[in-house]
């Protein structure tokens, strides 16, 4: 054997273990996209949490108005601030897979979700929260609607993690 199949043979096997070793960076890499996706669907779902728990607020301030040193008004829009920093946490944090169900939730059948936070925030919302629970009811559906999305979603990450 001569020099030069010696070298060949020992460049063939070099080939091999580069191949190998980008053959896992690759699978490395993949599943790291995986577990961002998974990441920012996680906070997602905090922050649709996170709405559902404040919204009792908005309910809270419109039935205790009138009580000494309670500004009603006031509680309500910063739970529409609160609402409104939580949606834009939600669009930041979900994938782009995810964006187009997640704007048919946020406008769908005629109700729009930024519209009715932003009723809070201006406190157009205040005297309708007295009458009725409507829109508030509508609204709070959606976000379970939006919850149960990315439970699922989740679930769907998470298995194709352990694969």
């Amino acid at each position: 054997m001569t020099i030069d199949e010696v070298l060949t043979i020992i460049n063939v096997i070099l080939t091999g273990i580069t191949g190998y070793g980008a053959y896992k960076a690759n699978k490395a890499y993949q599943k790291s996209k995986i577990l961002n996706i998974y990441t920012h669907s996680n906070k997602a779902l905090i922050e649709v949490q996170k709405m559902l728990t404040t919204l009792p607020g908005a309910l809270n301030a419109v039935k205790r108005s009138g009580a000494k040193g309670h500004n009603g008004l006031k509680q309500l829009q910063e739970v529409g601030n609160v609402l409104n920093e939580s949606l834009n946490e939600v669009m930041k944090n979900i994938s782009s897979s995810s964006y187009t169900k997640i704007n048919e939730f946020i406008v769908k059948e005629g109700f729009d979700i930024r519209q009715y936070i932003n009723s809070y925030i201006s406190g157009d919302a205040y005297d309708e929260l007295a009458e009725s629970n409507e829109k508030y009811s509508l609204f709070q559906s959606r976000l379970l609607e939006m919850q149960n999305y990315f439970i699922n979603e989740i679930e769907h990450i998470g298995d194709k993690i352990n694969e």
